[in-house]
């Protein structure tokens, strides 16, 4: 892969996870027409259900629409929601780990720091630097992602598989925010990390990174060769 393919590359999936993970950031915590559908986990139960992001909970039941107060790192309490045989040692351990779900927010930092890696790589690499801050950043952006999106299966799946075996009437899907959160925090990033290892391998002492710059500074020249000969053979009035 050459370097432009490599660069283009990391750039077009930096971009894919920032764009992921700020939707996953705003989902459910906003109620516009859109965010409310954009949540990790829905909880059915009789004739309502909750929908879970990353910063608080909103409850459905008929047109009447209740949410918890956006807070980062809260825990989920599914006692407020009224929902039977939930009073476990289990669920309320689960309940207090939830609160790492905070990672969230680094993983967001970190994708958009290896997105700026990318973006000013291209013209002002002189050395490793760059890619050594942008693995970093995608490295630990990738881990944050992962174990976020860990945490939310294990954290719900274990007690409302719980509250299953205890009534018929109690449902669960995984919603949307989800994937994003898997994709983006954790696909993205990955292949951002292993681009700029790649490009960090293939770095030699001798090598000139101002190829970019003279192949963008070729490219401005040629177009205002162009220019000014299009404006010689206009007549002059």
């Amino acid at each position: 892969m050459g370097g432009t393919a490599l660069h283009m590359t990391g750039l077009l999936f930096t971009v894919t996870a920032v764009v992921l993970l700020i939707f996953v950031n705003l989902g459910v915590t906003f109620n516009s027409t859109i965010l409310p559908k954009i949540y990790l986990v829905q909880a059915n139960f009789e004739t309502m259900y909750i929908r879970f992001g990353p910063y608080n909970a909103c409850l459905y039941n008929g047109a009447q629409q209740t949410c918890t107060k956006p807070s980062p790192g809260q825990s989920f309490d599914l006692t407020s929601f009224n929902i039977p045989n939930v009073d476990s040692t289990a669920v309320h351990a689960l309940q207090t780990a939830y609160k790492f779900i905070v990672l969230v927010i680094p993983c967001t930092v970190m994708a958009f720091a290896a997105l700026v890696g990318w973006m000013t790589i291209r013209r002002h690499r002189s050395s490793n630097g760059l890619p050594i801050f942008g693995a970093i950043a995608s490295f630990i952006g990738m881990a944050c992602g992962i174990a976020c999106t860990a945490l939310v299966v294990v954290c719900y799946q274990i007690p409302f598989n719980l509250i299953q075996t205890k009534t018929s009437a109690f449902t669960y899907q995984w919603g949307p925010a989800l994937y994003m959160l898997g994709v983006g925090g954790g696909g993205c990033l990955l292949v951002s990390f292993v681009l700029y290892l790649i490009s960090c391998i293939r770095h030699r002492p001798k090598d000139d990174y101002t190829y970019f710059q003279k192949e963008d500074d070729y490219i401005d020249m040629t177009y205002q060769d162009h220019h000014m000969q299009d404006n010689s053979h206009r007549p002059y009035y």
